[in-house]
């Protein structure tokens, strides 16, 4: 089973993800995380290395996920965290985990661009929204199609705890599908 995160940046998919695997509290699933990759003091570099690092960090998680996808039990649970600006990028490892026989799930953080800024800090967000928007906008289509299941998940007032209650959601139908 390959669950796909999307989201803009710091829309809390990182942060969903680490609720299923703990919810799930089972050794049968990975999360691939392409911030896993970043060094300690990534927030303190200057943007131009901060985006080279980044882009790396996406490749090797793709490549994980690559892996992963091929070697995986089909009771396993693979999260592969991503963003809204790769999300075309996405279609391979979709179209090789349906082949493979996983069902596979898309998972949408939507979350407004005033509580990312707010929570971050990060005012740069705003930037990316219009190609971030628009790189979405044309994958939505394809994820849909190739998905078991798209869901959105909102996550515009109280954070974690509304995150929280969409993955014992998502969790109930992760073991429903295990145990079909």
């Amino acid at each position: 089973m390959i669950l796909f995160m999307s989201g803009f940046p710091k829309s809390g998919k990182s942060s969903f993800a680490e609720l299923l695997v703990k919810n799930l509290d089972n050794k049968l699933c990975l999360h691939i995380n392409p911030a896993d990759y970043y060094p300690d003091n990534f927030d303190d570099l200057p943007q131009e290395e901060k985006t080279d690092i980044a882009v790396t960090a996406w490749e090797m998680s793709l490549e994980r996920a690559d892996k992963s996808i091929t070697s995986l039990p089909n009771r396993a649970l693979a999260i592969v965290d991503t963003c809204c600006s790769s999300a075309l990028n996405m279609r391979p490892l979709l179209l090789n985990a349906k082949v493979r026989g996983h069902d596979v799930f898309v998972v949408y953080i939507d979350t407004p661009l005033e509580k990312r800024i707010e929570r971050t800090g990060d005012k740069n967000l705003t930037n990316l929204e219009e190609r971030y928007k628009k790189s979405f906008g044309e994958a939505l289509p394809m994820l849909r199609k190739n998905s078991k299941e798209f869901i959105i998940v909102g996550n515009g007032s109280d954070g974690l705890s509304e995150l929280d209650k969409y993955a014992r959601i998502m969790c109930e139908k992760i073991r429903k599908v295990r145990s079909d």
